[in-house]
């Protein structure tokens, strides 16, 4: 599913490409047109006007052996989908995941800590003074 969705700040300029790469037949805007191809130029009008940031490749197949392959702008996508790869922004992405599941995992272990020294440990033995405490309690 992630391999039919392309984001861009502009891809009013960069349709074409996906449109060439992925074979597409048909540029639809379903919410004005239904099932009605577009021309290029409606399309890129379009994603320009209503500041469309993704699209998705999707098909259906029609007397049992047509398949129609058709390009389609999509908002809903944004959260994750993209238009070209960066290594460099995956690489930063999960050093900060890590950092935040360490971090985690370091908080969890200090309270942890925390409860069985102070909480736990003062259950199972009470306040148990040393006897020099003792001694210098009494002066």
């Amino acid at each position: 599913m992630a391999n039919d969705v392309y984001c861009s700040t502009e891809l009013y300029n960069n349709f074409e490409e996906i449109e060439i790469e992925r074979n597409v037949n048909e540029l639809y805007i379903r919410d004005l047109y239904g099932k009605n191809g577009v021309s290029k130029e409606v399309f890129s009008n379009y994603i320009k006007q209503n500041d469309i940031k993704c699209l998705i490749i999707d098909s259906y197949t029609y007397n049992k052996n047509v398949k129609i392959t058709f390009l389609e702008p999509d908002n809903s996508y944004l959260e994750w989908g993209f238009y070209k790869k960066s290594i460099t922004k995956t690489v930063l992405y999960f050093i900060e995941a890590t950092f935040f599941v360490l971090g985690g995992l370091l908080l969890f272990l200090i309270i942890n800590l925390i409860l069985y020294y102070k909480v736990i440990l003062y259950i199972i033995f009470g306040s148990i003074k040393s006897k020099d405490t003792i001694e210098l309690e009494k002066k």
